[in-house]
């Protein structure tokens, strides 16, 4: 029994970063009673995690927490320091995405410890960017490259191809927000090649969409609608909601640089709908601001104020 839970507990996985969540859920929840049943707590806290990983990706995130604090829980239990670091890291993420960044940086400040007591390099470099992460969805740009380029020079020694992708991805988002494009498509480049390398189809959607809105601050309609629609159909086929609104919205803003209105209210009005769902309160946000921007064109100027109000609130 041991070997058929250790089977399926493999089989998730490969599934999960395949991007078949549904698939990947079904082998969990055949994993997790027979964990249960043979007393192995181990394996029981690593289903637990993992469908809580699962979940996320799905944007459901109260489900999420539940399985990923009750898989956290068993690893402290255990003694299991490299899980417990696993598990933060996932808590203080899924914060990242509901807006609570005093939680994340807790979560992440945790995983980060044991993985410098453990001399975990590639965990510490994880570590490095998503706190990295914290600090730039508060818009403390200098911090947060602070901490992207030290992820970026383990993960290069390491040459470890996923945290190089993460990295180069992030680097160029801040570079993005300095307005400081071309050196912003650099890196979203390089976090490209590095992606493909390792067969990441979320990183690789993370990297179209990135590269489209660069074109998109450079006004440049056609190159970033090549590029939101290619990251909007790859996260749909993965089904990955959080990924789905943030390309959704950037394919509608690109729509609406090229003056193709029917289009643009389509694709916002998706964003906002699935933000709206997936409690992603950086996506509704954003929505709320293209929206404002989509009836100021039209000379609608009750509803463009109508939205600009609900976006400072939500900003703020």
């Amino acid at each position: 029994k041991k070997g058929i839970a250790y089977g399926y507990l493999n089989r998730a996985i490969y599934y999960r970063s395949s991007g078949d969540l549904d698939t990947a859920l079904f082998y969990d929840m055949k994993c997790l009673p027979l964990m249960q049943e043979i007393g192995d707590l181990k394996g029981e806290s690593s289903c637990n995690s993992n469908i809580g990983l699962t979940y996320s990706y799905k944007g459901d995130f109260t489900t999420a927490l539940e399985y990923m604090f009750k898989g956290v829980k068993m690893k402290e239990t255990i003694h299991d320091k490299k899980g417990m670091a696993s598990g933060y890291n996932n808590i203080g993420n899924i914060y990242i995405t509901l807006g609570d960044y005093k939680k994340a940086l807790n979560y992440h400040l945790k995983s980060l410890k044991i993985r410098e007591d453990m001399d975990n390099k590639l965990g510490v470099g994880m570590s490095y960017n998503n706190i990295g992460n914290i600090f730039s969805s508060q818009d403390n740009i200098e911090r947060a490259l602070d901490y992207y380029r030290k992820a970026l020079q383990i993960n290069e020694e390491l040459k470890d191809s996923t945290g190089i992708g993460n990295a180069c991805n992030n680097i160029g988002n801040m570079f993005t927000a300095k307005k400081q494009y071309r050196d912003a498509r650099v890196y979203y480049f390089k976090a490209l090649e590095a992606n493909k390398t390792v067969g990441d189809k979320r990183g690789i959607a993370t990297c179209y969409n990135n590269i489209g809105n660069v074109y998109l601050d450079e006004k440049k309609a056609e190159e970033s609608l090549t590029y939101q629609l290619k990251s909007y159909n790859l996260y749909k086929k993965i089904d990955d909601k959080k990924g789905i609104v943030e390309a959704a919205g950037g394919t509608g803003r690109a729509y609406a640089l090229k003056n193709d209105l029917t289009n643009a209210l389509y694709y916002n009005t998706l964003a906002l709908k699935i933000a709206q769902e997936i409690d992603f309160k950086e996506g509704v946000r954003d929505a709320y601001r293209d929206f404002a921007a989509f009836y100021k064109k039209q000379n609608q100027f009750e509803k463009a104020l109508q939205y600009t109000k609900l976006f400072n609130a939500a900003k703020d």
